[in-house]
């Protein structure tokens, strides 16, 4: 921690101070993260400004948040009351930008209520957190995303994979600070394309199950041709077992092409597969078929081309 200046003014005409300040962080000798904030305070209440930025040739990120902090005091010896809200900023994730809109965010003892949050995108894209966080089932945390493109999230991760959609979800979290329980009202992702290959629709669905204390799991990918393929079945966190069936049905190889692409080329032909996993989540048994149809490989280190016409059990 490097080249830091505080300054704070105190004004002697109204109950007002101000604190200025600006730093670097170093690691490994490179200059990583520059910070620098504005703070006025005013009886109970605080006007905070600040930026953070990462200049990394691996990741650009940079943040300006604008708040208002009220404090409200209760009984000797308790945490106050903090009330804060959010004026517009701005997030860069390698120059992708997403606004920061005006929002509002309570802070009590173990338990958090954030209303209207959300970050929107340049091309129209939003995603939207309201609700409350605590370690009951009372209280629920909701995630809403709404016309997020999957080429503004490679873009931001500097990906060269070419992968397009649009993402629409609702999710609920409740327990999130004792034992969180996550359910998917609904999760799609609409025109998938790859590379130019255009896949088809992914729906993913999940629920608490009481009765079986279990997330309830169901997954299903529409193709643009031929026969949907499925992932459904039930994972038990507090007992880090899981019980998950799999109908893969006439999966495209060259899909996967551009993420074993360092070892890997040329794919082309098809695999499905009947499985189902048992056991713990860390190492769980498999049993099932896996078949090839006309399935074409080329591995990089041989130079070495393999065909497979067959079904593995």
């Amino acid at each position: 921690l490097l080249q830091t200046i505080v300054d704070i003014d105190n004004d002697t005409l109204s109950p007002q101070m101000g604190v200025f300040g600006r730093t670097r962080f170093y690691q490994g000798g490179a200059d990583t993260i520059r910070a620098a904030f504005c703070s006025k305070a005013l009886n109970d209440s605080v006007n905070l400004r600040a930026f953070a930025g990462d200049p990394s040739k691996a990741m650009e990120l940079y943040a300006f948040v604008d708040s208002d902090i009220h404090f409200t005091s209760r009984e000797e010896g308790a945490m106050p009351l903090i009330d804060v809200g959010l004026n517009p900023g701005a997030i860069f994730v390698n120059r992708q930008r997403f606004n920061i809109m005006p929002a509002t965010l309570q802070i009590d003892s173990n338990r958090y209520v954030v209303n209207n949050f959300e970050l929107r995108d340049t091309v129209g894209g939003n995603l939207r957190i309201d609700g409350a966080v605590s370690a009951t089932d009372q209280d629920t945390l909701r995630v809403a995303i709404d016309q997020l493109y999957l080429s503004s999230i490679m873009a931001a991760l500097r990906s060269d994979i070419d992968l397009k959609g649009e993402i629409n979800a609702d999710i609920g979290a409740t327990e999130v600070l004792s034992n969180p329980i996550v359910s998917t009202n609904y999760f799609h992702i609409n025109d998938i394309a790859l590379n130019t290959k255009e896949i088809g629709n992914l729906e993913i669905g999940s629920a608490w199950d009481n009765q079986q204390q279990a997330v309830m799991l169901d997954a299903e990918l529409w193709p643009v041709s031929g026969r949907s393929s499925r992932i459904n079945g039930y994972i038990y966190p507090t007992q880090n077992q899981l019980s998950v069936n799999a109908n893969m049905q006439a999966i495209e190889l060259d899909w996967i092409e551009p993420m074993a692409r360092d070892f890997l080329y040329g794919l082309s032909g098809s695999l499905g597969m009947q499985l189902a996993a048992s056991g713990a989540l860390t190492a769980p048994d498999l049993n099932g078929d896996i078949y090839f149809d006309n399935a074409n490989v080329w591995v990089k280190m041989t130079n070495v081309k393999y065909t497979i016409n067959d079904t593995i059990n």
